[in-house]
């Protein structure tokens, strides 16, 4: 761990040797002397995030993360996680955030395991009970140290604050931390997704309640080249049962589209956009009319838009709801102008089979709602027009990112993408999971973690069932009160109040003050957010603050000098 200055550097170490957790989750820190964590550029306090070092906030932070992850989760073998900064693969445009694997696999290591599956290390040793390791690290993880370079997501920085107000520009490290401890633990499969061959053929706790609805399969019962079919074949679910109860908690109903021609009504199933305001029943009515822009491919709708539509002043297509064909632009571009051309919305056709496709290619000023159709129902809606009206229904029982039967869709591009095909959730889902392959704003994984516990839980994790507590380790010879904060350390849906409560007290603790009287501030201000925030009630604030002023006052060994 770097040092820190001062009374700082005392503290660190007591938080880190006192923090009362579910599990006891510690950082070891492999970089080297002023790199990484290490690094002494001095910055500001951000966001909560006292350090005034570059390596003091991302330490603080890469904590933070391991101490709510620690609250969440059961074992009684600490788990050591070991942490870098590196040269991660990126571009001006595009970046690996970050990387974390299991240092190890095992498998048949006790009665308990279900034979012949492989278990990623701080699992297999928290199933076992006790340290299959030889004391050794559980995790690896590494971030991207070049975020921001010229060649590496130009123009953005991370953002190591502790309140998920990362601004316009930046990437919250905290999320990304989330994330990869998360594959960590155990949210990964160790099937080759380029060949679909099992690790030394065998397969591996993640991959056991996998699911390919194309084929009817089961992941570990298929052969080789099943596998290697259905990696691609946008049909795998992770049939856990507790994803699938705590779906209805997490995402949001699936819409239909419903167009209507006369006396007679079709319903299309639809994508979604990550781009532009959400679709929604309210937002997205109107006559279609199909788009063109005067060229070779006037459906396409990449140029200036010339339908007569609607007319007036509002534009060529004021009004109305634009179709538009897939190809010769993104769909961004599409989107963009239709708009300019007075829609309120539009439809985009897939130009390859498959399902609806979930759209990424937009901008940050599109500012029409953007839905998709399959290729084959496009056309035949396509065919329908003029006279079609449309509105969007939301599907009772259905959700979105999840399948017919409720279970969750896994990444499964028409092309592999090593790294990301099944081993993260779809990038349908709605709204946007922790667990997807592309960094998502808004995520606040330091307040919620969706159907990560979940799945955690179904591959063999005991989920904590109990309230955060602060305090009740020994520091330098000192005991600690435990005190119940009265509030859930993870609820049902992914929820992890408590378990952030838990893990801001600890930073609270890196500048205790006086008789810790800077620590129970910091801690009553938190939990008065969180009141405001409604995410606490005020009873469970004022026991917070019974637990800040309980815990608050240090030993007399352990002041800073």
């Amino acid at each position: 761990m770097s040092m820190l200055k001062n009374g700082l550097a005392a503290a660190v170490l007591l938080a880190l040797a006192g923090a009362a957790q579910a599990t006891q989750m510690v950082i070891v820190n492999v970089d080297q002397a002023g790199l990484g964590l290490n690094d002494p550029t001095v910055v500001q306090p951000v966001g909560g995030n006292p350090g005034t070092t570059l390596g003091q906030q991302r330490t603080i932070a890469y904590q933070y993360a391991a101490d709510a992850w620690g609250s969440v989760i059961n074992s009684t073998v600490p788990i050591k996680v070991q942490a870098s900064f590196a040269a991660l693969a990126c571009t001006a445009t595009t970046a690996v955030l970050g990387s974390a694997r299991s240092a190890y696999v095992l498998y048949n290591f006790n009665a308990s395991a279900i034979p012949n599956i492989w278990y990623p290390a701080a699992l297999a040793n928290a199933v076992n009970g006790a340290d299959l390791l030889s004391g050794g690290a559980a995790i690896v993880s590494s971030f991207n140290a070049n975020i921001g370079q010229p060649n590496c997501l130009a123009g953005t920085t991370w953002y190591y604050g502790l309140d998920d107000n990362a601004p316009a520009g930046t990437t919250d490290f905290i999320d990304t931390v989330m994330h990869e401890i998360a594959h960590g633990l155990g949210f990964a499969s160790t099937t080759n997704v380029s060949t679909g061959a099992l690790l030394n053929n065998m397969g591996d706790v993640f991959s056991t309640p996998i699911f390919d609805h194309v084929s009817g399969l089961n992941w570990n019962a298929m052969t080789t080249a099943q596998r290697k079919a259905s990696i691609v074949g946008q049909g795998l679910v992770f049939g856990g049962p507790t994803v699938t109860q705590e779906i209805p908690l997490v995402l949001l109903n699936r819409l239909s589209l419903n167009a209507r021609m006369g006396a007679s009504t079709t319903s299309y199933s639809i994508g979604m956009a990550n781009f532009g305001p959400p679709a929604n029943a309210s937002n997205f009515v109107g006559q279609v009319s199909v788009v063109s822009d005067g060229s070779a491919n006037p459906s396409q709708g990449c140029g200036t838009l010339i339908n007569t539509g609607s007319g007036g002043d509002g534009g060529p297509l004021a009004g109305l709801i634009a179709l538009a064909v897939a190809g010769g632009c993104n769909s961004g571009t599409k989107a963009f102008q239709a708009q300019l051309a007075g829609a309120t919305g539009i439809i985009i056709v897939s130009n390859q089979p498959g399902p609806a496709p979930y759209l990424t290619d937009g901008y940050t000023n599109n500012a029409i709602p953007t839905v998709s159709l399959a290729q084959a129902d496009g056309t035949k809606l396509q065919g329908s027009i003029p006279g079609v009206s449309v509105t969007l229904a939301t599907i009772a029982g259905m959700y979105q990112g999840a399948d017919n039967q409720g279970r969750g869709m896994l990444y499964a591009p028409p092309v592999v993408q090593p790294g990301s095909s099944l081993s993260h959730w779809d990038l349908t889902m709605q709204p946007h999971t922790l667990m997807e392959p592309v960094a998502q704003s808004g995520q606040m994984a330091n307040l919620k973690l969706d159907l990560t516990p979940a799945a955690l839980k179904d591959i063999g994790w005991t989920r904590n069932t109990a309230n955060g507590v602060l305090g009740g380790g020994l520091i330098s010879g000192g005991l600690l009160p435990a005190c119940d904060t009265g509030v859930p350390a993870v609820a049902a849906g992914g929820a992890i109040t408590g378990a952030s409560i838990v893990a801001r007290a600890n930073v609270c603790r890196l500048n205790p003050g006086l008789l810790g009287t800077e620590y129970m501030s910091c801690v009553n201000n938190y939990a008065s957010t969180l009141a405001a925030q409604k995410l606490i009630t005020m009873a469970q604030q004022l026991q917070v603050g019974v637990c800040a002023t309980t815990t608050g006052i240090l030993p007399l060994a352990t002041k800073s000098k």
